[in-house]
């Protein structure tokens, strides 16, 4: 059967359409050809960049800070589907569910909730928002202690369907938590009730243990894979 004459049509003047984007729209002021070294094939051979991968950018061990240092990135796979995950960790009562210390939440109102944190002691406050947008399955969990002003501990979340990305059912889970600088005690600019909290004698500053969040948080998303795997397979069971 010949195609619609209209059909072809479309399908030539998508031959002359560089679709939603425009090359020129990257283009501000400065052009490629004007920013010195870019690694390109244009000018480096494919051999030459591959013994670069080998020698320059991988190595045998890495410290503890190289990795971790200025973010504690975590990927798992969670056996759920992905709306059921993203509607858990959406919701900020799941923290007091799967992670190892923050609990008793309470609403203030505007989306802004109240709890507390164990590892601080019985006398840290932690406020917490949770900014969730589902088309693109991004929550981000905006944190702090001691006040609700600047929610500067900050973890970007997202879920994604497992099975069109590497062919398992359920979903794929990241968080990523970068080191912004009030968690340094060495950062002298700072708010006076972040000088203040840093200053305590009660309890640790919760910079202090930047260097355990890749595996603390590790445990919390394990907490988080059990609670919700075990809560589906009952659903199921039930089916």
């Amino acid at each position: 059967m010949a195609m619609d004459k209209s059909r072809i049509q479309q399908k030539v003047d998508l031959l002359h359409n560089d679709g939603p984007w425009s090359r020129d729209g990257l283009v501000r002021n400065v052009p490629i050809s004007e920013i010195p070294d870019l690694i390109h094939s244009e000018k480096i051979p494919v051999p030459e960049v591959i013994n670069m991968l080998a020698t320059k950018w991988t190595k045998e061990t890495y410290t503890h800070d190289e990795i971790y240092g200025n973010q504690a990135f975590i990927a798992l796979h969670v056996p759920v589907p992905v709306d059921i995950v993203f509607d858990y960790i959406a919701n900020v009562y799941s923290f007091e569910e799967y992670t190892y210390s923050l609990r008793n939440f309470e609403h203030l109102g505007g989306g802004l909730y109240v709890g507390d944190d164990v590892v601080g002691g019985p006398n840290t406050k932690i406020y917490l928002r949770n900014e969730a947008y589902r088309d693109s399955g991004v929550v981000d969990c905006l944190s702090e202690w001691d006040c609700g002003d600047n929610l500067w501990m900050r973890y970007h979340m997202r879920v994604v369907d497992s099975m069109p990305t590497n062919r398992i059912p359920g979903t794929m889970l990241t968080m990523l938590n970068f080191k912004h600088p009030f968690y340094d005690r060495a950062t002298k600019d700072v708010p006076e009730y972040i000088a203040k909290g840093r200053s305590r004698t009660d309890r640790p500053w919760v910079g202090d243990v930047w260097t355990h969040f890749f595996g603390a948080h590790s445990i919390e998303l394990g907490n988080l894979k059990k609670i919700l795997t075990a809560r589906y397979q009952k659903y199921m069971n039930k089916r």
